[in-house]
Parts: structure tokens; C-alpha cells; sequence
């Protein structure tokens, strides 16, 4: 636009007026949506009852090394 002649940079100014207060209705229409966070807020995640789910280790070779010494 600088190229063009008889336009100056004035207009730049109220471009910039212009496209905040289109922008900004806009946004206060619109509301934001994190469905991520809505997800995870509302998932219920109850424990496994006892008894069941519990971790089961492998025998521990511990033992074994200190009873050949």
C-alpha cells in the first residue's frame, strides 16, 4: 500500500481500530471449549475393589546370592 499514491498511513491507524472492534464482540460471543480438561474433569476413575488389580512381584533372587556365601 506504501507504493500507491495519495494513500498515506493514516488509514493504518483506523485499520487497526477497525479490526479490534470487530475482534472483540467476536470473542465474547464465542465461548472457549477445552474438551481435554472437560474430559478428564467428569471421567470417574474408582479403585479396583481389594484384593483384585493388586501388583504381584517376581521373587526376589536376593536371597539366593546371600545364602551361597
Amino acid at each position: 500500500m506504501y507504493y500507491l499514491p495519495h494513500v498515506g498511513t493514516v488509514w493504518m491507524n483506523w485499520a487497526l481500530l477497525g479490526s479490534t472492534v470487530v475482534a472483540l464482540p467476536l470473542l465474547c460471543i464465542f465461548p472457549e471449549r477445552y474438551r481435554r480438561t472437560d474430559l478428564d474433569l467428569t471421567i470417574d476413575v474408582s479403585p479396583p475393589p481389594v484384593g483384585e488389580g493388586d501388583v504381584q512381584h517376581a521373587p526376589d533372587d536376593t536371597d539366593d546370592m546371600t545364602s551361597e556365601a
